[in-house]
Protein backbone atom coordinates (compact mmCIF):
# COMPACT_ATOMS: atom_id res chain seq x y z
CA UNK A 1 0.00 0.00 0.00
CA UNK A 2 2.86 2.36 0.83
CA UNK A 3 4.42 1.77 -2.59
CA UNK A 4 1.13 2.54 -4.34
CA UNK A 5 0.81 5.78 -2.36
CA UNK A 6 4.39 6.74 -3.23
CA UNK A 7 3.85 6.12 -6.95
CA UNK A 8 0.57 8.05 -7.03
CA UNK A 9 2.10 10.87 -5.00
CA UNK A 10 5.02 11.32 -7.36
CA UNK A 11 2.89 10.96 -10.50
CA UNK A 12 0.84 13.99 -9.43
CA UNK A 13 3.91 16.24 -9.68
CA UNK A 14 3.86 16.55 -13.47
CA UNK A 15 1.43 17.13 -16.30
CA UNK A 16 0.34 20.67 -15.40
CA UNK A 17 1.65 24.19 -15.81
CA UNK A 18 3.65 25.99 -13.15
CA UNK A 19 1.48 28.38 -11.16
CA UNK A 20 2.22 32.06 -10.53
CA UNK A 21 3.84 33.36 -8.51
CA UNK A 22 5.42 30.75 -6.22
CA UNK A 23 5.90 27.84 -8.58
CA UNK A 24 7.35 30.05 -11.30
CA UNK A 25 9.72 31.70 -8.82
CA UNK A 26 10.96 28.54 -7.08
CA UNK A 27 11.37 26.73 -10.40
CA UNK A 28 13.27 29.59 -12.05
CA UNK A 29 15.79 30.37 -9.29
CA UNK A 30 17.45 26.90 -9.39
CA UNK A 31 17.41 26.99 -13.20
CA UNK A 32 19.37 30.24 -13.09
CA UNK A 33 21.64 28.76 -10.42
CA UNK A 34 22.45 25.84 -12.69
CA UNK A 35 22.94 28.07 -15.73
CA UNK A 36 25.12 30.67 -14.00
CA UNK A 37 27.13 28.27 -11.86
CA UNK A 38 26.68 30.56 -8.82
CA UNK A 39 25.60 28.24 -5.99
CA UNK A 40 26.07 30.81 -3.22
CA UNK A 41 23.92 33.80 -4.17
CA UNK A 42 20.53 32.78 -5.62
CA UNK A 43 19.36 34.87 -8.56
CA UNK A 44 15.96 35.66 -10.04
CA UNK A 45 15.87 37.44 -13.38
CA UNK A 46 19.69 37.59 -13.19
CA UNK A 47 19.35 39.69 -10.01
CA UNK A 48 20.47 38.72 -6.51
CA UNK A 49 17.54 37.13 -4.65
CA UNK A 50 18.30 36.69 -0.96
CA UNK A 51 14.84 36.42 0.57
CA UNK A 52 15.33 32.73 1.42
CA UNK A 53 18.27 30.34 2.00
CA UNK A 54 19.33 28.05 -0.86
CA UNK A 55 18.79 24.43 0.26
CA UNK A 56 15.71 23.85 -1.91
CA UNK A 57 17.34 25.67 -4.81
CA UNK A 58 20.38 23.40 -4.54
CA UNK A 59 18.23 20.27 -4.49
CA UNK A 60 16.15 21.38 -7.49
CA UNK A 61 19.20 22.46 -9.47
CA UNK A 62 20.72 19.00 -8.91
CA UNK A 63 17.44 17.44 -10.09
CA UNK A 64 17.58 19.63 -13.21
CA UNK A 65 21.13 18.52 -13.94
CA UNK A 66 20.28 14.84 -13.47
CA UNK A 67 16.78 14.67 -15.00
CA UNK A 68 16.39 17.79 -17.14
CA UNK A 69 14.56 21.09 -16.68
CA UNK A 70 10.81 20.47 -16.66
CA UNK A 71 7.75 20.85 -14.47
CA UNK A 72 8.09 17.43 -12.83
CA UNK A 73 11.70 17.93 -11.78
CA UNK A 74 10.84 21.46 -10.60
CA UNK A 75 8.34 19.91 -8.16
CA UNK A 76 10.46 16.87 -7.28
CA UNK A 77 11.95 18.23 -4.04
CA UNK A 78 8.54 19.36 -2.80
CA UNK A 79 6.93 16.01 -3.60
CA UNK A 80 9.79 13.97 -2.19
CA UNK A 81 10.04 15.83 1.12
CA UNK A 82 6.27 15.73 1.66
CA UNK A 83 6.27 11.99 0.96
CA UNK A 84 9.14 11.53 3.43
CA UNK A 85 7.12 13.49 6.00
CA UNK A 86 4.33 10.92 5.68
CA UNK A 87 6.86 8.13 6.19
CA UNK A 88 8.36 9.89 9.23
CA UNK A 89 4.90 10.22 10.78
CA UNK A 90 4.14 6.55 10.11
CA UNK A 91 7.44 5.39 11.58
CA UNK A 92 7.15 7.48 14.72
CA UNK A 93 3.50 6.57 15.42
CA UNK A 94 4.19 2.87 14.85
CA UNK A 95 7.12 2.98 17.28
CA UNK A 96 5.38 5.17 19.82
CA UNK A 97 2.02 3.39 19.86
CA UNK A 98 1.40 0.55 17.38
CA UNK A 99 1.10 -0.22 13.66
CA UNK A 100 -2.56 0.75 13.64
CA UNK A 101 -1.67 4.23 14.89
CA UNK A 102 1.12 4.46 12.32
CA UNK A 103 -1.18 3.58 9.42
CA UNK A 104 -3.88 5.97 10.57
CA UNK A 105 -1.51 8.88 11.18
CA UNK A 106 0.15 8.44 7.76
CA UNK A 107 -3.18 8.04 5.95
CA UNK A 108 -4.71 11.06 7.70
CA UNK A 109 -1.74 13.24 6.79
CA UNK A 110 -1.60 12.04 3.17
CA UNK A 111 -5.30 12.80 2.57
CA UNK A 112 -5.53 16.10 4.49
CA UNK A 113 -6.46 18.84 2.06
CA UNK A 114 -3.75 21.40 2.82
CA UNK A 115 -0.94 18.86 3.15
CA UNK A 116 -1.78 17.01 -0.06
CA UNK A 117 -2.15 20.18 -2.11
CA UNK A 118 1.00 21.83 -0.77
CA UNK A 119 2.87 18.56 -1.23
CA UNK A 120 2.45 19.04 -4.98
CA UNK A 121 2.74 22.81 -5.37
CA UNK A 122 6.19 24.36 -5.20
CA UNK A 123 6.74 26.47 -2.12
CA UNK A 124 9.34 26.13 0.64
CA UNK A 125 6.74 25.01 3.18
CA UNK A 126 6.63 21.28 2.33
CA UNK A 127 10.39 20.84 2.75
CA UNK A 128 10.39 23.05 5.86
CA UNK A 129 7.65 20.85 7.30
CA UNK A 130 9.70 17.71 6.63
CA UNK A 131 12.80 18.97 8.43
CA UNK A 132 10.76 20.30 11.35
CA UNK A 133 8.96 16.94 11.58
CA UNK A 134 12.33 15.18 11.67
CA UNK A 135 13.40 17.51 14.49
CA UNK A 136 10.14 16.98 16.40
CA UNK A 137 9.98 13.19 16.16
CA UNK A 138 13.71 12.76 16.83
CA UNK A 139 13.41 14.93 19.92
CA UNK A 140 10.49 12.86 21.21
CA UNK A 141 12.36 9.59 20.67
CA UNK A 142 15.45 10.95 22.40
CA UNK A 143 13.55 12.11 25.48
CA UNK A 144 11.85 8.76 25.82
CA UNK A 145 15.22 6.96 25.85
CA UNK A 146 17.08 9.16 28.29
CA UNK A 147 18.70 6.18 29.98
CA UNK A 148 20.19 4.92 26.71
CA UNK A 149 23.11 7.30 26.10
CA UNK A 150 23.76 6.15 22.53
CA UNK A 151 20.10 6.40 21.45
CA UNK A 152 19.75 9.78 23.16
CA UNK A 153 22.83 11.17 21.44
CA UNK A 154 21.82 9.80 18.03
CA UNK A 155 18.27 11.12 18.12
CA UNK A 156 19.17 14.52 19.57
CA UNK A 157 21.84 15.05 16.91
CA UNK A 158 19.24 14.16 14.30
CA UNK A 159 16.97 16.75 15.91
CA UNK A 160 19.67 19.41 15.69
CA UNK A 161 20.37 18.46 12.06
CA UNK A 162 16.65 18.75 11.25
CA UNK A 163 16.54 22.26 12.70
CA UNK A 164 19.68 23.24 10.80
CA UNK A 165 18.28 22.04 7.48
CA UNK A 166 15.01 23.83 8.27
CA UNK A 167 17.00 27.04 8.74
CA UNK A 168 18.76 26.45 5.40
CA UNK A 169 15.31 26.03 3.85
CA UNK A 170 13.41 29.02 5.18
CA UNK A 171 15.45 30.87 7.75
CA UNK A 172 15.13 31.46 11.48
CA UNK A 173 11.70 29.84 11.71
CA UNK A 174 13.61 26.54 11.70
CA UNK A 175 14.74 27.22 15.29
CA UNK A 176 12.01 29.60 16.46
CA UNK A 177 9.23 27.00 16.35
CA UNK A 178 11.15 24.14 18.07
CA UNK A 179 12.71 26.52 20.62
CA UNK A 180 9.47 28.21 21.60
CA UNK A 181 7.57 24.90 21.78
CA UNK A 182 10.27 23.42 24.01
CA UNK A 183 10.13 26.40 26.37
CA UNK A 184 6.32 26.39 26.61
CA UNK A 185 6.11 22.62 27.03
CA UNK A 186 8.81 22.55 29.73
CA UNK A 187 7.15 25.29 31.77
CA UNK A 188 3.73 23.63 31.49
CA UNK A 189 4.76 20.03 32.09
CA UNK A 190 7.52 20.96 34.58
CA UNK A 191 9.69 18.36 32.89
CA UNK A 192 12.97 20.03 33.84
CA UNK A 193 15.01 16.93 33.02
CA UNK A 194 14.46 17.59 29.34
CA UNK A 195 16.88 20.51 29.58
CA UNK A 196 19.62 18.16 30.76
CA UNK A 197 19.30 15.91 27.72
CA UNK A 198 19.55 18.28 24.78
CA UNK A 199 23.12 17.40 23.76
CA UNK A 200 23.74 21.14 23.46
CA UNK A 201 27.51 21.09 22.83
CA UNK A 202 27.50 18.39 20.16
CA UNK A 203 24.18 19.54 18.72
CA UNK A 204 25.14 23.19 18.49
CA UNK A 205 28.43 22.26 16.84
CA UNK A 206 26.59 20.15 14.25
CA UNK A 207 24.07 22.94 13.71
CA UNK A 208 26.83 25.47 13.04
CA UNK A 209 28.68 23.13 10.68
CA UNK A 210 25.52 22.78 8.57
CA UNK A 211 24.25 26.36 8.71
CA UNK A 212 27.17 28.76 9.03
CA UNK A 213 29.14 28.10 5.79
CA UNK A 214 26.43 29.43 3.49
CA UNK A 215 25.60 32.40 5.72
CA UNK A 216 29.25 33.40 5.97
CA UNK A 217 29.85 33.01 2.23
CA UNK A 218 26.68 34.93 1.36
CA UNK A 219 27.62 37.75 3.76
CA UNK A 220 31.11 37.85 2.23
CA UNK A 221 29.79 38.09 -1.32
CA UNK A 222 26.91 40.50 -0.61
CA UNK A 223 27.51 43.27 1.91
CA UNK A 224 23.78 43.92 2.42
CA UNK A 225 22.84 40.27 2.98
CA UNK A 226 22.73 40.15 6.80
CA UNK A 227 20.61 43.30 7.12
CA UNK A 228 18.26 42.33 4.31
CA UNK A 229 17.84 38.71 5.39
CA UNK A 230 17.43 39.08 9.14
CA UNK A 231 15.94 42.57 9.48
CA UNK A 232 13.84 42.95 6.33
CA UNK A 233 12.88 39.31 5.66
CA UNK A 234 12.32 38.29 9.27
CA UNK A 235 11.63 41.17 11.67
CA UNK A 236 9.95 43.60 9.29
CA UNK A 237 7.81 40.92 7.64
CA UNK A 238 6.61 39.64 11.01
CA UNK A 239 6.11 42.98 12.75
CA UNK A 240 4.93 45.20 9.88
CA UNK A 241 2.71 44.85 6.79
CA UNK A 242 5.71 45.50 4.51
CA UNK A 243 5.18 42.23 2.61
CA UNK A 244 1.58 43.25 1.75
CA UNK A 245 0.23 39.92 2.97
CA UNK A 246 -1.97 41.15 5.79
CA UNK A 247 -4.98 39.09 6.77
CA UNK A 248 -7.41 39.22 9.72
CA UNK A 249 -6.38 37.49 12.95
CA UNK A 250 -8.81 34.59 12.32
CA UNK A 251 -7.37 33.82 8.86
CA UNK A 252 -5.52 30.68 9.93
CA UNK A 253 -8.58 29.37 11.73
CA UNK A 254 -10.33 29.19 8.35
CA UNK A 255 -7.24 27.70 6.68
CA UNK A 256 -7.00 25.08 9.43
CA UNK A 257 -10.68 24.13 9.09
CA UNK A 258 -10.44 23.73 5.32
CA UNK A 259 -6.94 22.23 5.38
CA UNK A 260 -7.85 19.55 7.92
CA UNK A 261 -10.72 18.18 5.81
CA UNK A 262 -11.92 15.45 5.73
CA UNK A 263 -10.48 14.88 9.19
CA UNK A 264 -11.73 18.10 10.80
CA UNK A 265 -14.00 16.34 13.37
CA UNK A 266 -11.09 14.14 14.51
CA UNK A 267 -8.73 17.12 14.48
CA UNK A 268 -11.01 19.16 16.75
CA UNK A 269 -11.39 16.19 19.08
CA UNK A 270 -7.61 15.70 19.20
CA UNK A 271 -7.06 19.36 20.04
CA UNK A 272 -9.65 19.12 22.82
CA UNK A 273 -8.13 16.13 24.59
CA UNK A 274 -4.49 16.54 23.55
CA UNK A 275 -3.79 19.11 26.25
CA UNK A 276 -4.71 16.65 29.00
CA UNK A 277 -1.72 15.04 30.70
CA UNK A 278 -1.03 11.44 29.70
CA UNK A 279 1.75 11.06 32.29
CA UNK A 280 2.37 12.78 35.66
CA UNK A 281 4.00 16.21 35.74
CA UNK A 282 7.77 16.03 35.59
CA UNK A 283 7.77 13.16 33.09
CA UNK A 284 8.00 13.40 29.32
CA UNK A 285 4.52 13.71 27.76
CA UNK A 286 4.54 13.13 23.99
CA UNK A 287 0.91 14.01 23.43
CA UNK A 288 1.12 17.28 25.33
CA UNK A 289 4.23 18.28 23.36
CA UNK A 290 2.44 17.55 20.07
CA UNK A 291 -0.51 19.64 21.24
CA UNK A 292 1.73 22.59 22.17
CA UNK A 293 3.39 22.32 18.75
CA UNK A 294 0.03 22.53 16.92
CA UNK A 295 -1.32 25.42 18.96
CA UNK A 296 1.90 27.43 18.87
CA UNK A 297 2.24 27.22 15.09
CA UNK A 298 -1.26 28.64 14.58
CA UNK A 299 -0.92 31.38 17.21
CA UNK A 300 2.58 32.39 16.09
CA UNK A 301 1.65 32.91 12.46
CA UNK A 302 -1.66 34.51 13.41
CA UNK A 303 0.33 37.18 15.27
CA UNK A 304 2.39 37.94 12.16
CA UNK A 305 1.56 40.75 9.75
CA UNK A 306 2.51 38.43 6.88
CA UNK A 307 0.04 35.58 6.37
CA UNK A 308 -0.12 32.98 3.59
CA UNK A 309 -2.13 29.76 3.74
CA UNK A 310 0.85 27.30 3.68
CA UNK A 311 2.51 28.89 6.73
CA UNK A 312 0.69 26.58 9.18
CA UNK A 313 1.63 23.42 7.26
CA UNK A 314 4.19 22.36 9.95
CA UNK A 315 1.34 21.72 12.39
CA UNK A 316 -0.29 18.99 10.31
CA UNK A 317 2.18 16.12 10.94
CA UNK A 318 1.87 16.69 14.70
CA UNK A 319 -1.91 16.87 14.36
CA UNK A 320 -1.97 13.61 12.39
CA UNK A 321 0.06 11.96 15.17
CA UNK A 322 -2.39 13.19 17.78
CA UNK A 323 -5.36 11.84 15.82
CA UNK A 324 -3.61 8.54 15.06
CA UNK A 325 -2.90 7.98 18.76
CA UNK A 326 -6.59 8.28 19.67
CA UNK A 327 -8.30 4.85 19.52
CA UNK A 328 -11.73 6.53 19.62
CA UNK A 329 -11.06 8.94 16.76
CA UNK A 330 -13.06 6.87 14.27
CA UNK A 331 -16.33 6.39 16.10
CA UNK A 332 -19.65 6.34 14.25
CA UNK A 333 -20.30 9.88 15.46
CA UNK A 334 -17.00 11.07 13.95
CA UNK A 335 -17.86 9.39 10.66
CA UNK A 336 -21.23 11.11 10.65
CA UNK A 337 -19.55 14.47 11.14
CA UNK A 338 -17.05 13.67 8.35
CA UNK A 339 -19.93 12.86 6.00
CA UNK A 340 -21.71 16.09 6.93
CA UNK A 341 -18.51 18.10 6.36
CA UNK A 342 -17.99 16.37 3.01
CA UNK A 343 -21.53 17.16 1.88
CA UNK A 344 -21.21 20.79 3.02
CA UNK A 345 -17.93 21.17 1.17
CA UNK A 346 -19.44 19.67 -1.99
CA UNK A 347 -22.26 22.24 -1.91
CA UNK A 348 -19.72 25.04 -1.44
CA UNK A 349 -17.78 23.80 -4.47
CA UNK A 350 -20.89 23.91 -6.64
CA UNK A 351 -21.67 27.45 -5.49
CA UNK A 352 -18.06 28.69 -5.67
CA UNK A 353 -18.13 29.91 -9.31
CA UNK A 354 -21.17 32.03 -8.52
CA UNK A 355 -19.01 33.97 -6.05
CA UNK A 356 -16.50 34.94 -8.74
CA UNK A 357 -18.22 37.66 -10.80
CA UNK A 358 -14.82 39.26 -11.43
CA UNK A 359 -14.16 36.48 -13.94
CA UNK A 360 -16.84 37.85 -16.23
CA UNK A 361 -14.82 41.08 -16.55
CA UNK A 362 -11.90 39.25 -18.14
CA UNK A 363 -11.71 38.73 -21.93
CA UNK A 364 -12.08 34.98 -21.46
CA UNK A 365 -14.28 35.26 -18.37
CA UNK A 366 -17.19 33.17 -19.70
CA UNK A 367 -14.88 30.32 -20.67
CA UNK A 368 -13.11 30.57 -17.33
CA UNK A 369 -16.38 30.42 -15.41
CA UNK A 370 -17.43 27.40 -17.43
CA UNK A 371 -14.13 25.59 -16.81
CA UNK A 372 -14.16 26.46 -13.11
CA UNK A 373 -17.80 25.46 -12.69
CA UNK A 374 -17.32 22.16 -14.54
CA UNK A 375 -14.27 21.20 -12.49
CA UNK A 376 -15.93 22.12 -9.19
CA UNK A 377 -19.10 20.22 -10.10
CA UNK A 378 -17.15 17.08 -10.99
CA UNK A 379 -15.21 17.20 -7.73
CA UNK A 380 -18.42 17.78 -5.77
CA UNK A 381 -20.10 14.85 -7.50
CA UNK A 382 -17.13 12.61 -6.69
CA UNK A 383 -17.25 13.64 -3.02
CA UNK A 384 -20.99 13.02 -2.78
CA UNK A 385 -20.69 9.63 -4.48
CA UNK A 386 -17.75 8.73 -2.25
CA UNK A 387 -19.75 9.78 0.79
CA UNK A 388 -22.53 7.42 -0.29
CA UNK A 389 -20.04 4.56 -0.62
CA UNK A 390 -18.65 5.40 2.83
CA UNK A 391 -22.16 5.18 4.34
CA UNK A 392 -22.59 1.69 2.88
CA UNK A 393 -19.17 0.67 4.20
CA UNK A 394 -20.11 2.09 7.62
CA UNK A 395 -23.18 -0.15 7.86
CA UNK A 396 -21.42 -3.28 6.60
CA UNK A 397 -17.87 -3.00 7.93
CA UNK A 398 -17.86 -0.41 10.69
CA UNK A 399 -16.54 3.07 11.36
CA UNK A 400 -12.77 2.55 10.75
CA UNK A 401 -13.39 1.10 7.28
CA UNK A 402 -15.76 3.98 6.48
CA UNK A 403 -13.14 6.52 7.61
CA UNK A 404 -10.53 4.87 5.41
CA UNK A 405 -12.94 4.98 2.47
CA UNK A 406 -13.54 8.69 2.93
CA UNK A 407 -9.81 9.28 3.13
CA UNK A 408 -9.32 7.53 -0.23
CA UNK A 409 -12.21 9.51 -1.75
CA UNK A 410 -10.70 12.81 -0.65
CA UNK A 411 -7.25 11.81 -1.90
CA UNK A 412 -8.70 11.08 -5.35
CA UNK A 413 -10.78 14.27 -5.39
CA UNK A 414 -7.77 16.38 -4.44
CA UNK A 415 -5.66 14.63 -7.08
CA UNK A 416 -8.29 15.59 -9.67
CA UNK A 417 -8.22 19.15 -8.33
CA UNK A 418 -4.47 19.32 -8.86
CA UNK A 419 -4.76 18.02 -12.40
CA UNK A 420 -7.45 20.62 -13.11
CA UNK A 421 -5.32 23.60 -12.09
CA UNK A 422 -4.58 25.68 -15.14
CA UNK A 423 -6.82 24.55 -18.03
CA UNK A 424 -9.37 27.27 -18.74
CA UNK A 425 -7.76 29.53 -16.10
CA UNK A 426 -4.77 31.18 -17.80
CA UNK A 427 -4.31 33.77 -15.05
CA UNK A 428 -2.90 30.95 -12.90
CA UNK A 429 0.08 30.43 -15.19
CA UNK A 430 1.88 32.08 -18.05
CA UNK A 431 2.59 28.81 -19.88
CA UNK A 432 -0.05 29.20 -22.58
CA UNK A 433 0.97 32.79 -23.22
CA UNK A 434 4.66 31.83 -23.41
CA UNK A 435 3.88 29.23 -26.07
CA UNK A 436 2.18 31.89 -28.21
CA UNK A 437 5.34 34.01 -28.27
CA UNK A 438 8.23 31.78 -29.39
CA UNK A 439 10.13 34.88 -30.52
CA UNK A 440 10.76 35.66 -26.84
CA UNK A 441 13.27 32.80 -26.82
CA UNK A 442 15.57 34.91 -29.03
CA UNK A 443 18.19 36.27 -26.58
CA UNK A 444 19.02 39.17 -28.94
CA UNK A 445 15.47 40.51 -28.79
CA UNK A 446 14.87 42.92 -25.85
CA UNK A 447 12.11 41.60 -23.61
CA UNK A 448 10.39 43.96 -21.19
CA UNK A 449 7.90 43.26 -18.43
CA UNK A 450 5.95 46.39 -17.53
CA UNK A 451 4.48 47.12 -14.08
CA UNK A 452 4.36 43.43 -13.18
CA UNK A 453 6.43 40.26 -13.01
CA UNK A 454 4.88 36.90 -13.97
CA UNK A 455 7.42 34.39 -12.70
CA UNK A 456 6.34 31.41 -14.78
CA UNK A 457 6.93 33.27 -18.05
CA UNK A 458 10.62 33.52 -17.34
CA UNK A 459 10.84 29.78 -16.62
CA UNK A 460 9.17 28.89 -19.93
CA UNK A 461 11.08 31.48 -21.95
CA UNK A 462 14.33 30.66 -20.07
CA UNK A 463 15.74 34.15 -20.37
CA UNK A 464 15.76 37.31 -18.23
CA UNK A 465 13.14 40.02 -18.52
CA UNK A 466 13.80 43.75 -18.13
CA UNK A 467 11.43 45.05 -15.41
CA UNK A 468 9.83 48.41 -16.18
CA UNK A 469 8.35 50.56 -13.39
CA UNK A 470 8.44 47.52 -11.11
CA UNK A 471 10.54 46.52 -8.12
CA UNK A 472 8.65 44.16 -5.78
CA UNK A 473 10.82 41.25 -4.71
CA UNK A 474 13.45 42.31 -7.25
CA UNK A 475 14.14 45.46 -5.20
CA UNK A 476 17.39 44.21 -3.65
CA UNK A 477 18.88 43.17 -6.97
CA UNK A 478 17.68 46.29 -8.78
CA UNK A 479 19.12 48.43 -6.00
CA UNK A 480 22.51 46.83 -6.64
CA UNK A 481 22.15 46.85 -10.45
CA UNK A 482 19.72 49.63 -11.43
CA UNK A 483 20.71 49.31 -15.11
CA UNK A 484 19.02 45.89 -15.17
CA UNK A 485 15.64 47.62 -15.07
CA UNK A 486 13.80 50.67 -16.40
CA UNK A 487 12.65 53.04 -13.68
CA UNK A 488 9.55 54.59 -15.26
CA UNK A 489 7.05 54.28 -18.09
CA UNK A 490 8.42 57.51 -19.57
CA UNK A 491 11.92 56.02 -19.76
CA UNK A 492 10.48 52.91 -21.39
CA UNK A 493 8.62 54.96 -24.00
CA UNK A 494 11.84 56.68 -25.02
CA UNK A 495 13.70 53.35 -25.27
CA UNK A 496 10.85 51.73 -27.19
CA UNK A 497 10.48 54.53 -29.73
CA UNK A 498 14.24 54.50 -30.38
CA UNK A 499 14.46 50.71 -30.73
CA UNK A 500 14.19 48.78 -33.98
CA UNK A 501 12.52 45.80 -32.38
CA UNK A 502 11.57 44.39 -29.03
CA UNK A 503 8.90 42.55 -27.06
CA UNK A 504 6.97 43.78 -24.06
CA UNK A 505 4.42 42.17 -21.78
CA UNK A 506 2.08 44.33 -19.74
CA UNK A 507 -1.32 44.33 -18.01
CA UNK A 508 -4.33 45.22 -20.11
CA UNK A 509 -4.82 48.60 -18.43
CA UNK A 510 -1.17 49.55 -19.07
CA UNK A 511 -1.51 48.58 -22.73
CA UNK A 512 -4.58 50.77 -23.04
CA UNK A 513 -2.69 53.64 -21.42
CA UNK A 514 0.24 53.30 -23.83
CA UNK A 515 -2.13 53.03 -26.79
CA UNK A 516 -3.55 56.41 -25.81
CA UNK A 517 0.03 57.74 -25.85
CA UNK A 518 0.31 56.45 -29.47
CA UNK A 519 3.26 54.21 -28.67
CA UNK A 520 4.00 52.02 -31.71
CA UNK A 521 2.94 48.55 -30.59
CA UNK A 522 1.65 45.52 -32.46
CA UNK A 523 -0.18 42.83 -30.54
CA UNK A 524 1.46 39.41 -30.62
CA UNK A 525 -0.60 37.61 -27.99
CA UNK A 526 -3.20 38.34 -25.34
CA UNK A 527 -4.76 36.48 -22.44
CA UNK A 528 -7.08 37.38 -19.57
CA UNK A 529 -4.35 39.30 -17.75
CA UNK A 530 -1.73 40.54 -20.17
CA UNK A 531 -0.90 41.72 -23.64
CA UNK A 532 2.37 40.91 -25.44
CA UNK A 533 3.37 43.48 -28.05
CA UNK A 534 6.24 43.80 -30.52
CA UNK A 535 7.98 46.91 -31.82
CA UNK A 536 8.53 45.68 -35.38
CA UNK A 537 5.21 45.49 -37.28
CA UNK A 538 6.67 43.15 -39.88
CA UNK A 539 7.60 40.57 -37.25
CA UNK A 540 4.36 40.81 -35.26
CA UNK A 541 1.49 38.43 -35.69
CA UNK A 542 -1.54 40.56 -34.98
CA UNK A 543 -4.41 38.63 -33.39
Amino acid sequence: MGLVLALLWMMLLGGRALLDPDEGRYAEIPREMLTSGDWIIPHLDDLAYLEKPPLQYWATAIAYRALGVNEWTARLWTGLTSLLTIFAVYRFAAQQWDLRAGRWAAGILASSTLFLLMGHIITLDASLTFFLTVALTSFCRAQQHREDANALRRDMLLCWAGMALAVLTKGAIGVVIPGAVLALYTLWQRDWRVLQHLQVRRGLALFCVIVLPWFLLAAHQNSDFLRFFFVHEHLERFLTPSAERSQPWWFFGVIFAAGALPWLPQALRALRWGARPSVPAGHFDVQRLLWVWCIFVVIFFSASHSKLAPYILPMFPALALLIGSDPRAHSERSIGLMLAATATFAVMLVLAPLAAPWLAKRPDGIGALHALGTNMALIAAALVAGGGVAMIVLRRHGAPAAAATLGVVWFCALAFTLKGLGPGMPWLSGKALAREVPAANNPRLPLYTIEEYRHSLQFYWQRPLVPVHYRGELALGLGENPKMGVASLQDFERLWRAARDGLAIMPLHTWQQLCMAHLPMYVVAIDSMDVVVRRDPGAATIK
